[in-house]
C-alpha cells in the first residue's frame, strides 16, 4: 500500500498567508498603540512632577472655568510646570 501525500491546495495556503498578514498587522498595531500609551503616561507624569515635593498647595478653580483657565491656575500655583501640554 502506498500512501499519498496530501498537498495543500493553493486556496488553503493563500488563506494561511492572509491570516499571517492579519496577525502581523495586529501585532504591529498593538505595539505602536502600546508605545503611544507608554509615552503619554511618561509625559503626563513628567509634566506633573511625578511625585509630591514640598508643602501641599490649595488651588481654587472657579465653577465654570475652562480647562485652560484651570491649567493656568495650577501653573501659577506651581502645581504643574506648564499649562500647555
Amino acid at each position: 500500500m502506498s500512501r499519498r501525500r496530501r498537498r495543500s491546495s493553493p486556496r488553503s495556503s493563500s488563506r494561511a498567508q492572509t491570516i499571517g498578514a492579519r496577525l502581523r498587522r495586529l501585532i504591529t498595531v498593538s505595539a505602536v498603540l502600546s508605545a503611544l500609551l507608554l509615552t503619554g503616561v511618561v509625559a503626563s507624569v513628567g509634566a506633573c512632577g511625578g511625585s509630591p515635593a514640598g508643602d501641599p498647595v490649595r488651588v481654587v478653580v472657579p465653577n465654570g472655568a475652562s480647562l485652560r483657565a484651570a491649567a493656568d491656575s495650577l501653573e501659577r500655583a506651581g502645581v504643574i510646570r506648564s499649562s500647555r501640554l
